[in-house]
């Protein structure tokens, strides 16, 4: 049975409006120290979309993690957006980085209860973590609509331009290197929607101000790859920076 937010979406036809959430910015210097919390990107009624939704911001949580039984790092905050940006996607659903297939469950669980089920994309360099994600979505009826990949993130955005695929939604989640993540965000452009949505874990990382670390440099791959001209900034939550291609 659809919740009664997921009969209203499907006879209104859509989402409803969106809220920018700017002040949310946290400024280089304090990234990782502030944590922003949860707060709404679509205006629905109420604080959280259903049972499922409010779920997240009381499951068990250990050092800030969720515990809900899939290896991953995920903070409330992020698991929240995760679900809320799945749930209200007009289209397809994009995630790079499957890993054990803990952002996946939500994004699928939340595809699954908005009663539109579009397709998710996923994809992961590992065979053996995209081979536990699959059991893992399995075990939680969780599959339907959900096609996991083994590739680089790179390549496989790559090929789904070549497919002239489109995505209302994309979870980014693969690396946190400027050399893996740049090409990426430049190949972002051609993949999403106009007024579509692209969240990126670990933006608000502290790692990310320590020049010697080399192997995170997430907020200036997504400041240089995707360009104000077509993307705006649209919050924080938790660790994830939201950012919305213009209509």
């Amino acid at each position: 049975m659809l919740g009664q937010l997921a009969q209203k979406l499907k006879s209104f036809g859509g989402p409803p409006p969106v809220l920018t959430n700017d002040d949310t910015f946290v400024r280089q210097s304090r990234l990782g120290k502030v944590i922003p919390p949860f707060r709404k990107t679509f205006d629905y009624p109420g604080e959280y979309i259903n049972q499922q939704h409010e779920y997240y911001s009381s499951c068990p949580v250990y050092r800030a993690q969720i515990q809900l039984d899939i290896e991953g790092s995920l903070r409330p905050e992020d698991a929240l957006k995760l679900y809320e940006m799945s749930y209200f996607a007009k289209g397809d659903v994009l995630e790079l980085g499957t890993s054990f297939g803990l952002s996946t469950s939500i994004l699928s669980q939340a595809n699954r209860d908005s009663g539109w089920r579009k397709k998710i994309e996923s994809v992961d360099l590992d065979p053996s973590c995209v081979e536990q994600a699959q059991r893992n979505l399995a075990e939680r009826g969780l599959s339907k609509n959900v096609n996991i990949s083994v590739s680089d993130a790179g390549s496989f955005c790559q090929q789904m331009v070549n497919s002239r695929r489109a995505f209302s939604f994309a979870f980014i989640d693969h690396a946190h290197s400027y050399g893996a993540m740049h090409p990426v965000c430049v190949l972002l452009n051609s993949l999403i929607m106009r007024g579509g949505f692209c969240l990126f874990h670990d933006y608000n990382d502290k790692r990310n101000n320590n020049s010697d670390d080399t192997d995170y440099d997430v907020v200036r791959a997504v400041q240089d790859g995707l360009g104000s001209s077509y993307f705006e900034f649209y919050g924080m939550f938790g660790c994830t920076g939201l950012f919305r291609k213009k209509p």
